[in-house]
C-alpha cells in the first residue's frame, strides 16, 4: 500500500496476471489428458475394427479356397486336397467364430 492508502496498480496487474496463467496451465493440462484419453479410445476402435476386417478378408479367402477345392470332384482328389480342404474348412469355423463373438459385442 501507498502512504495515502491506495494498492499499487503493478501488484494487482501481477496477481491478476498470474492468477490467469495458472488457470489457463490448468485448463491447457486438462484439455492435453483428455485428448489422450481420446486418442487411447480410438487406438483400441481401430485396432478391433482392422482386426474384423482382417478376419472379413481371411473368410473370404478360406471361401475361395475351398470352393476352388470343392471344384475337384471327389475321385479326382488327391490326398493333399482333401487335408486342404478339410484344414480350410475348420479355419473357416474358427474366423467365423472371432467374427460372431466381435458382432455380438
Amino acid at each position: 500500500m501507498r502512504a495515502d492508502g491506495t494498492v499499487n496498480i503493478k501488484i494487482i496487474v501481477g496477481i491478476l496476471v498470474f492468477a490467469a496463467s495458472c488457470v489457463s496451465a490448468g485448463l491447457y493440462a486438462d484439455d492435453r489428458y483428455a485428448k489422450q484419453t481420446d486418442l487411447k479410445t480410438f487406438i483400441a476402435s481401430s485396432t478391433k475394427k482392422t482386426e474384423q476386417a482382417a478376419n472379413v478378408l481371411r473368410k473370404q479367402l478360406l471361401e475361395d479356397k475351398i470352393f476352388e477345392l470343392d471344384l475337384v470332384p471327389e475321385k479326382k482328389k488327391t490326398d493333399v486336397q482333401r487335408a486342404m480342404a478339410n484344414r480350410s474348412k475348420t479355419q473357416l469355423q474358427e474366423v467365423q467364430t472371432k467374427i460372431n463373438s466381435v458382432e455380438q459385442n
